[in-house]
């Protein structure tokens, strides 16, 4: 299994402010965390676990730590 980040496509415009943490394999890709800019200058992360129902609330943290909030969350999940 690979991760990637991605920028999301809506419509026909990328959004800048958003980012998402894909886990991408044979058939298919799941979205593991969301990083979403916010008006305070910092980002609000979502953790959630593929094929589960259940969206848990955004956190707000400072955008360097909303990364690698992110990012060690998808880590752990891969092992």
């Amino acid at each position: 299994m690979d991760m990637n980040w991605l920028n999301p496509v809506v419509g026909q415009n990328t959004n800048r402010d958003e980012w998402c943490v894909l886990r991408v394999g044979p058939g298919g890709a799941d979205v593991l965390a969301r990083v979403r800019r916010n008006e305070m200058g910092g980002a609000d992360v979502t953790l959630s676990i593929a094929g589960s129902s259940v969206i848990p609330p955004a956190v707000p943290l400072p955008i360097a730590q909303a990364f690698e909030v992110a990012a060690e969350f998808a880590r752990n999940l891969a092992r």
